[in-house]
């Protein structure tokens, strides 16, 4: 039981740092890079990119 007591908190501390890199994962982040002609790029990705960080981003 002594062992138990004193690995304790590492084991809580490691379980609290896989949770926090789970939740990181789960948000995109990053640099989104995209070739496409202006045309198409001002009709669908542009409306497509707004609404997605309307939806992923805190700020």
């Amino acid at each position: 039981m002594a062992f138990y007591d004193r690995v304790r908190p590492a084991v809580a501390e490691i379980a609290d740092a896989r949770l926090e890199a789970s939740e990181r994962r789960a948000r995109p982040r990053g640099l989104l890079r995209i070739g496409a002609p202006t045309a198409f790029a001002t009709r669908f990705v542009v409306p497509t990119i707004g609404a997605l960080q309307d939806r992923l981003c805190e700020n």
